[in-house]
């Protein structure tokens, strides 16, 4: 868009703001301060702009600026961050660049300094003026501003770093923002190498954001000694959160760099085992381990080099003494474990020491060796196991279960190591029965997720924990349970089916527990702030729970509804499609599905919350037209509950149900015709059942009784239905072809058909009362309307009939006895009469 259409698009939002001040003011800064991110010389916004601010009857962002440096204001900084914080406005059009240059030019003390890091971080992020003045002296003195900068604080340090990332707001016409973005990146890797710094963890979460906004640029300025000052902060002695960043930092360089990179990581490591000295063999162990579950090749290839795994336990006995040795050697061969190969060689060779670790004084060393153990029993369980086996793992859970709080006393660390047990052997049957069957500790369990950072690997083990325990067996194919069979056979495992308890029934009995525990409430409140992986396990969990019908309502009520549509329109809208992403969709739009299938829907979408249901329909028709499939089994159930629910919405009123038509009726995209002649009869049956609440819509009518080819082909397989072996089916087929028969070209088609009218008659003669009844309103429809355009008169459709024996076999269902047909002897006298007046 150029710059007439940026002016164009900035004025308009201003329009809408100025109408907004006075009724809803928080929606018109929001707006505002849109159009200031677009337009920042625009006038119409400054006026707009000061509009709003007149009415803050308070001092200006400047003045409790100046205040905060010249008197050292605790109570003007905390102003000053409020206002930053819920207008995002400066007072003026230089206003943001004098406030960053009031911050930035005084002298700092400790008493207000976490506040002041917090406000000039806040206006470097919502300030377009300030990130300009800002990039614009840093690009005349780098090391100048980034040295007032950092003394600031960590949040001042990243949002300085952000200003040059390629996703940030201020536009550089020329190449300067380049030139920053690579002298933040020498500057910051230059303090994470300076001798006795203090602050790694400040460089280390600004290098994560850079490398991950802008990889592919920076990558190449990062040599062997750079690398290695990162790769060095995975060291298991440094703190949680300084190691997760280098993490990060190295993720992002290794995707970046390929084999360059994962050659400089090899590197690393072999000098430092070759080097053998107890630090050294820290570095490298605690290396692999951070880099196992980024790169798991270049790491299983080192793990697995000749003769290291071998030698790792002699190793580690010749340094008893070495505690921390053996915590970063323990941590490597947890990591190690999400590599089947090595995981093996784990098994192999190092089971007896991690058991002798479990009996150890070191309660760090226990738990770790204790979370290896878990991660080898755990995935490699077998139905067959020994009881030895089966109590040492229901004595590992026991112990990991014992201590779990969210404030425990060995802190974050100890807790995701418990978590992270946890994870694995909730894997086994029956370790998911002792976890589920404790009340209090699950009341625990979702309070340690709701307590920790929502990106933390604390959170995610929890939710895999719950995951795991929610999770039913997914439908076999044929093929695949002849696969199975052989599998269990090549593991001499006496039986290829489930245990009983992975069955429906036992699984039912634990998401009620895990439903009672809060869960639902828990996975709504924290979502938004989840990482991808961790909201899908969430919608994953939702999804099990709302398999058992009685809890859809209380899903509903407490948020599933929306979760699921925020969820698809955060995915959908401005996305790039991955699979991944569209996997993610489908995940939420079948969630949306299954509460669907039976709550009330007006109860959701009624009143205020009515516009909600369209995006719900839309996406309900995405299980429809995007049915995943792949060559081994199709996994219907999404497309079935999909089905049920639009049924259900079907209902709410004539308009929804019309908008529903013209989706799934329309003659481009036949949906429903396919569905209705499946294979499945629960796929067909209720794909007759929607079309029969679609019948009376506009849409029908044009999709039935056009007279086109189309038309034709629809009548044909609904007819064919009216004949389906299936009750259900047969009743609904019999329905919508009674709520369609009034049309004089539907009434043709079914003239021109002679099995038609014989299926008609049939179905009419039933001896089932509400199949019966389905048949008599159908040819009362049939016969009652003026005619046709074939047939004015109607008197070939009477003649057909009878020739079909409709009068006859009426009259012997008049004459039949029972309750039943009591009902429907007003019918069958109305179908006589107009068979033969």
């Amino acid at each position: 868009m150029g710059s007439s259409g940026t002016g164009e698009r900035a004025d308009s939002l201003v329009d809408e703001a100025l109408l907004l001040v006075k009724t809803d003011k928080a929606r018109a800064v929001k707006l505002l301060r849109e159009a200031t991110s677009i337009s920042p010389d625009n006038l119409k916004a400054k006026s707009a702009i000061s509009k709003v601010l007149e009415e803050e009857k308070g001092p200006s962002l400047t003045e409790l600026c100046r205040q905060c440096v010249e008197n050292d204001d605790t109570t003007a900084a905390e102003a000053a961050l409020k206002l930053v914080n819920s207008t995002g406005f400066f007072g003026g059009a230089d206003a943001g660049g004098e406030c960053a240059n009031l911050l930035l030019e005084r002298r700092l003390t400790p008493l207000t300094l976490p506040l002041k890091d917090a406000l000039l971080s806040s206006i470097l992020m919502r300030s377009p003026l300030a990130q300009t003045y800002t990039g614009t002296r840093f690009l005349a003195d780098s090391s100048e501003v980034f040295d007032a900068v950092w003394a600031f604080g960590d949040r001042s340090v990243l949002a300085l770093t952000h200003i040059f990332t390629p996703s940030s707001p201020w536009k550089d016409d020329s190449a300067g923002k380049g030139t920053g973005e690579r002298a933040v990146l020498q500057l910051l890797l230059a303090k994470l190498m300076e001798p006795g710094q203090n602050h790694k963890y400040r460089s280390l979460i600004a290098l994560a954001h850079l490398l991950a906004s802008d990889s592919a640029t920076l990558s190449s300025l990062i040599d062997q000694e750079y690398f290695d000052a990162i790769v060095l902060c995975l060291d298991t002695r440094v703190p949680e959160m300084s190691r997760e960043q280098a993490t990060s930092a190295c993720a992002s360089y290794l995707r970046a760099t390929g084999e360059r990179g994962q050659q400089q990581f090899a590197q690393f490591v072999i000098s430092r085992v070759a080097n053998a000295t107890n630090e050294d063999l820290i570095y490298a162990f605690s290396a692999a381990s951070a880099i196992f579950p980024i790169v798991p090749s270049i790491a299983a290839t080192l793990f697995l080099a000749e003769g290291f795994v071998e030698s790792l336990v002699p190793l580690m006995s010749r340094r008893s003494t070495d505690e921390d040795t053996h915590i970063a050697a323990l941590e490597m061969l947890s990591a190690a474990c999400i590599d089947n190969a090595c995981r093996g060689a784990v098994t192999k060779h190092c089971v007896p020491w991690l058991r002798e670790a479990l009996k150890g004084s070191s309660q760090k060393k226990a738990l770790l060796a204790g979370v290896t153990l878990a991660k080898i029993k755990g995935v490699n369980w077998r139905a067959n196991q020994k009881p030895e086996e089966k109590s040492l793992l229901q004595s590992l859970v026991k112990e990991f279960m014992a201590a779990l709080e969210p404030e425990n006393e060995g802190g974050e660390l100890d807790i995701k190591y418990r978590i992270e047990g946890l994870a694995y052997t909730s894997l086994v049957p029956y370790i998911k029965d002792d976890i589920t069957s404790d009340k209090k500790f699950l009341l625990k369990l979702i309070k340690v997720i709701r307590t920790g950072s929502k990106q933390s690997s604390r959170t995610f083990g929890g939710l895999s924990i719950l995951e795991h325990l929610t999770a039913y067996i997914p439908p076999l194919s044929e093929e695949q349970k002849r696969l199975s069979q052989l599998k269990a056979y090549a593991n001499a495992s006496k039986s290829f089916e489930p245990d009983a308890l992975e069955l429906n029934d036992a699984v039912d009995r634990r998401c009620s527990y895990i439903f009672s525990a809060g869960t639902v409430s828990l996975l709504v409140d924290i979502y938004k702030d989840l990482s991808p992986t961790s909201r899908r396990l969430a919608l994953t969990i939702m999804l099990s729970l709302a398999k058992t019908q009685k809890f859809r309502g209380e899903i509903a009520q407490q948020g599933g509804i929306k979760l699921a549509i925020a969820t698809y329109t955060l995915l959908t809208v401005d996305q790039p499609a991955s699979s991944e992403t569209m996997k993610d969709v489908r995940l939420a739009v079948h969630v949306l599905a299954r509460i669907l299938v039976s709550v009330d829907p007006n109860l959701y979408f009624g009143g205020t919350n009515a516009p909600a249901v369209y995006p719900a329909i839309t996406m309900l028709i995405t299980l429809l037209t995007d049915n995943e499939s792949d060559s081994e089994y199709t996994d219907y159930l999404p497309t079935y509950e999909a089905l049920l629910s639009l049924t259900n919405l079907a209902s709410l009123s004539p308009g929804i149900r019309d908008h529903i038509a013209a989706k799934l009726l329309g003659p481009e995209k036949p949906i429903l015709d396919d569905f209705a002649l499946s294979h499945i009869v629960a796929i067909s049956r209720s794909a007759v059942e929607l079309t029969c609440n679609l019948a009376a819509s506009p849409a029908a009518e044009l999709a039935f009784g056009s007279g086109l080819p189309d038309a034709a082909r629809r009548l044909t397989i609904l007819v064919a239905q009216v004949d389906s072996p299936d009750m259900k089916t047969r009743s609904a087929a019999g329905a919508t072809l009674s709520q369609l028969a009034p049309y004089g070209n539907v009434r043709d088609a079914i003239l021109d058909r002679k099995r038609a009218l014989a299926l008609v008659v049939e179905l009419a003669c039933e001896e089932a009362a509400a199949l019966a009844e389905r048949g008599l309103v159908c040819l009362i429809n049939i016969l009652e309307p003026a005619g046709s355009p074939k047939d004015p008169s109607g008197d070939v459709m009477k003649k057909r009939l009878r020739e079909e024996k409709a009068v006859e076999r009426l009259t012997e269902m008049k004459n039949r006895g029972g309750a039943d047909y009591a009902v429907l002897m007003e019918l069958v006298t109305a179908c006589l009469e107009l068979l033969c007046p």
